[in-house]
């Protein structure tokens, strides 16, 4: 009997009996221990989570954690199931067709997936023709630019982006939530060098004066500044290529206005699941969850982190979307930047997800010389720090870990088999160092 049955089962046997008896609560356990992705329970008298170890038949004796169990089972379950196995990011591409042509079978794919979806409260099966017309938008935005008419690809993909704010409410469900970030409004930046040492300023965005030397990027276009920062100095190395850690400096930068509103593409199916589990406890019977503004939302993200196929070549067609995206959100929107996740590495499919992300923050005036005052007014930035001299105080206190209670950071796995505390690592003691270095500095 499958999961769904069961839970239909368990249901209708509830509604029978005033009383919880032995078979319904084994029943509820047996479902508990076959699901993918378990909801969680909190303990009523200690208000903390149950650990999963400790969850046995008699947890379900009460109604109410019954009628979660069986919402979840029906409603939750399936859909989860589906984001786990379909929606993966980063895009992998393989054979050797053009881009749009393995997009279009991508997309196709995934909507012949959608449609085995039972239709319930928590998806309208009735909206899949308006994801796979956004989905087909996409595809013919990157057919036409492919075949040179990048003016009239740019108006295909702003019609897609019409129909994709028809379903999708952009600032409910897209509006990174400041309060997020990994580190309180720290982010993160690392350049390299052999011979050259770096000022401030040189943690900064390319000067204007030199915009010349400015290559394509996956959210902007050649010859515009755009400042990339990462959620950890882990993901800035990641996203440079792993270089040798003694050409590295490293600032981090905090954000001085809380009220900017970035993008965000970085939600990945572990971290929807994470959240379902955490607060579904708490919004049960208040809160019907829809799950097409997601699967609406996936034809977005997924075109933006596809993963670079050539990474030599100048053009690099996995960038055409994501920089279509950052020009619409500047003509359209009030949004200063996007955040989205590495697609150098998938390690943020386990729980450490938190440590992957990126962001993009295009810059705000054009000017002959420096740099963009307005996102210099955004940010106060640390002095950068050689690698060689974090070395010399990573067994200071100054480099002791900062601990976050609102997320604690996950263990990582550097070496095969081998996982250690990111705040114990170099890279955790490396942002300790720069945290303290900025809180102490007059600037």
């Amino acid at each position: 009997m499958d999961l769904y049955r069961k839970a239909k089962r368990l249901k209708k046997e509830l509604s029978k009996h005033e009383e919880i008896n032995d078979s319904l609560k084994e029943l509820a356990f047996d479902i508990f221990k076959e699901l993918t992705v378990k909801p969680e329970f909190t303990d009523k008298n200690t208000n903390e989570v149950i650990g999963e170890e400790k969850i046995n038949t008699n947890t379900f004796s009460n109604k109410e954690r019954l009628d979660i169990l069986i919402e979840w089972t029906i409603e939750i379950d399936p859909i989860l199931s589906f984001i786990i196995d379909k929606c993966d990011i980063p895009i992998e591409r393989t054979g050797g067709g053009d881009l749009d042509a393995f997009m279009e079978n991508v997309y196709t794919e995934y909507i012949e997936e959608l449609h085995k979806l039972p239709n319930r409260k928590s998806f309208d099966s009735s909206k899949i023709t308006k994801i796979e017309s956004f989905a087909q938008q996409i595809t013919k935005t990157i057919e036409l630019y492919l075949d040179g008419y990048v003016h009239l690809a740019y108006a295909e993909f702003d019609k897609g982006m019409n129909i994709f704010s028809e379903e999708v409410n952009i600032e409910e469900m897209l509006l990174y939530n400041i309060d997020s970030i990994r580190t309180p409004c720290k982010f993160f930046r690392m350049r390299t060098s052999n011979t050259e040492v770096f000022s401030k300023d040189d943690m900064f965005h390319i000067p204007f004066e030199k915009r010349g030397i400015i290559r394509t990027n996956r959210f902007s276009i050649p010859g515009f500044p755009c400042l990339y920062l990462g959620s950890s100095s882990l993901v800035c190395w990641e996203e440079l290529g792993r270089p040798d850690l003694n050409t590295t400096y490293t600032s981090v930068f905090h954000l001085k206005d809380e009220d900017i509103k970035i993008l965000d593409l970085s939600v990945s199916p572990k971290e929807l699941a994470d959240n379902l589990k955490k607060f579904f406890e708490i919004t049960f019977r208040r809160k019907i969850y829809k799950f097409n503004a997601y699967f609406m939302t996936w034809i977005l993200i997924s075109a933006c982190l596809i993963r670079v196929k050539n990474q030599k070549d100048i053009f690099k067609p996995e960038y055409i979307i994501p920089q279509f995206l950052l020009e619409w959100i500047k003509q359209t929107s009030e949004y200063s930047g996007i955040c989205y996740l590495s697609s150098k590495t998938n390690r943020h499919k386990v729980k450490n997800y938190m440590l992957y992300k990126n962001y993009a923050i295009p810059v705000k005036q054009r000017r002959d010389t420096g740099y963009c005052s307005i996102l210099r007014n955004m940010f106060k930035i640390s002095t950068p720090i050689a690698w060689q001299t974090y070395q010399i105080c990573k067994h200071t206190s100054e480099a002791l870990p900062i601990k976050n209670p609102l997320y604690p950071e996950k263990r990582v796995q550097f070496i095969e088999g081998i996982n250690i505390d990111y705040e114990s690592s170099d890279f955790g003691k490396l942002e300790a160092l720069l945290i303290r270095s900025l809180n102490n500095s007059k600037q």
